[in-house]
C-alpha cells in the first residue's frame, strides 16, 4: 500500500522522496543496546560505590567550558570571510564543522533550497531563523535510571545552540533565533511514556533557558502545540500512514534492513520502566533474547509504526513551514538530503553519538586538549565503575557521571 503526498516539497525535498526524508539517523537508530562489551557482568547498581558529589560552582564551571566548541574560532572565521557578503558569512557559519555534521557542499550549493532563504533575510533584512526538532522523553531504565529530565547535558546543548545563534546575530544586525521544537509529547505515545512525564521535561527545558538567560537567541516550542492549527488534516495523515506502514512495513520507502535497524533500536527507546525487570533480565532480553524479548519487541513493532506515522503525517503537512514560514530547517540526524545537520552540543557526531535524553552525560578531560567536553552514555554502562563520579543536584537527580581516571 502507498501513499501519494498531498502537499508540496518540505525539507527542499522533489517529489517527495519518503525514504530520503525517513532514512538514516532518526532518534533511535544509534541507541541499541546490543554490544556485550559495554554490557557488566553483574548488576553495576548492586555494587558498592562512592558516594556522589553535590553540582557544586567548580563542576558548573566545567559543563560550561565543554558548552564552547574548540573547534571554531571567531576570529579564524572572520579573518577567512572578510571578502564574502553578508549572506556569504551567514552561510558558511552555519556550515562550519564545528556546527554542520551533514553534507556541507549540499547544504552550502548553488541550488540549495537553503541559500535562498539566508539571502532572502538579508535582502528583506529580517531576522534569520533556524527551526530545530529535539528533545524527547526515552524511558528505558538501561539508559537513565530516574525519570527523563533537564541535566547538565541539556544545558550543555542549550547553551551550544544559543552560541551558534548569538554569532549569527553578530553577522547580520536584524539578529537571529534558533526555535527549538521539543517532540517530547509529540512522540509520548510510540515510546510509552506519560503525559505527565512528558510535559513536566517540556517544562523544565523551558525553565532552564529562563535560567542560563537564553531566551534572546533561543525559543522552545512543543510539537503538539505546533501542529495544533492543523489537527484533522493531521489525523487524517496519521491514521493513513498507520495503516499502511502496518500493511507493509516499507511502505515509506525504507528497505527492510532499515527497518529492522529501527526497530532493535526501538526497543531500547520505549518506556520498560513500568515492567520493573531485574539487571539479569534486561541483560538477556538485549543481549540474549531472553523471555521478555518477545513481548517487548512485538511492543516495539507497534510503536515503531506509531512513531514512523506521527513522522510522516507531519511532513505532509509540512509543519515547519506552516509554524515558521521562510525559516531554515535544521535536523539533529544524518540525512543525504540537502539539509542543516546541527550539532546539538560540541561532541555530537564527533566523539559522541547519543543524543542527551538516550542516556546521561558524561564529562571528561580531553587528554589531547586539556578541555573538558560531554558526552552522552547508557547510565547502566557508566554508573559503579571506578573511574566515574556521579554528580547529583540540588534535586538529587544525577547531573551528569564526571570521569576521573585512575
Amino acid at each position: 500500500m502507498s501513499i501519494r503526498p498531498p502537499f508540496g516539497t518540505a525539507l527542499g525535498i522533489r517529489g517527495r522522496d519518503y525514504a530520503a526524508v525517513a532514512a538514516h539517523g532518526e532518534a533511535i537508530t544509534n541507541s541499541a543496546l546490543l554490544r556485550a562489551v559495554e554490557w557488566p557482568e553483574v548488576d553495576p547498581t548492586g555494587e558498592p560505590v562512592r558516594s556522589p558529589r553535590r553540582l557544586d560552582a567548580e563542576l558548573r564551571a566545567l559543563v560550561l567550558e565543554s558548552a564552547v566548541t574548540p573547534r571554531f574560532s571567531w576570529e579564524r572565521f572572520l579573518d577567512r570571510h572578510r571578502a564574502d557578503g553578508p549572506a556569504e558569512r551567514l552561510l558558511a557559519l552555519l556550515n562550519h564543522r564545528a556546527f554542520q555534521f551533514n553534507s556541507r557542499a549540499a547544504f552550502g550549493g548553488a541550488v540549495s533550497p537553503w541559500r535562498a532563504r539566508v539571502e532572502a533575510c538579508v535582502r528583506e533584512g529580517r531576522r534569520l531563523e533556524v527551526v530545530l526538532p529535539a528533545f524527547c522523553v526515552i524511558g528505558n531504565p538501561v539508559k537513565r535510571f530516574d525519570l527523563t529530565a533537564a541535566t547538565a547535558a541539556e544545558d550543555v546543548a542549550l547553551m551550544h545552540l544559543a552560541n551558534l545563534a548569538e554569532l549569527l546575530g553578530r553577522l547580520h544586525e536584524p539578529g537571529a533565533v534558533l526555535h527549538i521544537i521539543s517532540d517530547s509529547t509529540f512522540y509520548g505515545s510510540p515510546f510509552g511514556v506519560t503525559s505527565v512525564e512528558a510535559v513536566n521535561y517540556v517544562a523544565e527545558l523551558r525553565e532552564r533557558v529562563r535560567e542560563l538567560d537564553l531566551g534572546r537567541v533561543l525559543r522552545l516550542h512543543d510539537m503538539s502545540d505546533v501542529l495544533q492549527p492543523v489537527v484533522p488534516q493531521f489525523q487524517r495523515r496519521f491514521d493513513a500512514w498507520f495503516r499502511a506502514l502496518r500493511l507493509d512495513r516499507c511502505a515509506d520507502g525504507i528497505s527492510a534492513d532499515e527497518h529492522d535497524r529501527w526497530l532493535t533500536s526501538m526497543m531500547a527507546s520505549i518506556d520498560i520502566r513500568k515492567l520493573g525487570l531485574s539487571y539479569a533480565e534486561l541483560r538477556a532480553t538485549y543481549l540474549d533474547r531472553g523471555e521478555h524479548f518477545h513481548g517487548i519487541r512485538e511492543r516495539a513493532r507497534w510503536a515503531l509504526n506509531e512513531y514512523r506515522a506521527m513522522k510522516l503525517a507531519a511532513t505532509d503537512l509540512e509543519w515547519e513551514e506552516l509554524a515558521f514560514p521562510g525559516a531554515v530547517r535544521a535536523t539533529i540526524h544524518t540525512k543525504s538530503i540537502p539539509v542543516l545537520g546541527l550539532r546539538i552540543f560540541p561532541e555530537y557526531k564527533f566523539s559522541a553519538r547519543l543524543l542527551p535524553y538516550h542516556g546521561i552525560g558524561v564529562l571528561s578531560r580531553s587528554v589531547k586538549t586539556g578541555r573538558y567536553r560531554m558526552g552522552v552514555r547508557p547510565e547502566m554502562f557508566v554508573h559503579g565503575r571506578p573511574d566515574m563520579r556521579r554528580i547529583v543536584d540540588e534535586r538529587g537527580i544525577t547531573s551528569f557521571y564526571l570521569h576521573c581516571p585512575q
